[in-house]
């Protein structure tokens, strides 16, 4: 009973510091370290449950390791590991029921190797995000070049949707749809009329390269041409 109440009370202190992000591994560091110490006492004072506590710290090792670096992982299970074999061995002093070598082997290999493969996966995670986070960043910096290149054109470019609603449009098309087009809030203006008629007849697969137009006062003659 005083281990699980200061267990409890520890792990609460532990919980609050840790929703800081900037301390989360030395939290994780201290809360495995934790669990090693208060699963070894009550080993001790509950011969009977020995198996089910040393297997529970096979999760607490495990996730540990994938948050933090190998050493400090490898540090711990190497603590649970002589955490066991010093239970035992008061346990063969005491002359108490304890549990056989092998099985203290074994969970100190599975204690070492699942540390090694939780990190070895923490890891990989931490690089395929770091470079989806770079492959993020440049197709944003594409898409601003491409948009600032489209800008520049003296050609007038416009992206339209299925609803034939405009999404982009450069400064030389809103200059060439006419700037009174323009809503006032500063959002791209709606695609003329004339404009759509042929956009639509384009759709349908009319071929027929038809002669230059010109969209509404505007003085200006455009040649409209599409592609998918």
């Amino acid at each position: 009973r005083p281990v699980s109440l200061a267990y409890l009370v520890f792990t609460c202190a532990l919980l609050i510091w840790g929703r800081d992000q900037r301390w989360m591994q030395r939290v994780v560091f201290y809360s495995v370290a934790l669990d090693v110490l208060a699963a070894t006492l009550i080993l001790h004072a509950l011969p009977g449950a020995s198996i089910g506590i040393a297997m529970s710290l096979l999760v607490n090792l495990t996730t540990a390791a994938i948050i933090l670096p190998l050493p400090r992982a490898m540090l711990l299970a190497v603590l649970a590991s002589l955490a066991l074999l010093v239970e035992h061995v008061l346990r063969l002093v005491e002359d108490r029921p304890s549990s056989t070598p092998v099985e203290i082997g074994l969970f100190i290999i599975c204690y070492i190797a699942l540390v090694w493969f939780g990190n070895q996966q923490g890891v990989r995670v931490r690089e395929n995000q770091v470079l989806a986070d770079q492959r993020g960043a440049e197709v944003a910096n594409l898409y601003e070049i491409n948009e600032l290149i489209i800008r520049r054109l003296r050609t007038g470019v416009l992206l339209v949707d299925q609803n034939d609603t405009i999404t982009l449009a450069n400064e030389a098309a809103i200059v060439l749809l006419g700037e009174d087009s323009a809503p006032e809030d500063g959002s791209l203006p709606p695609l003329p009329q004339a404009l759509a008629q042929r956009l639509h007849r384009w759709r349908q697969g009319w071929d027929h390269d038809p002669g230059p137009m010109r969209l509404g006062a505007s003085s200006l003659e455009i040649q409209p041409r599409f592609a998918r």
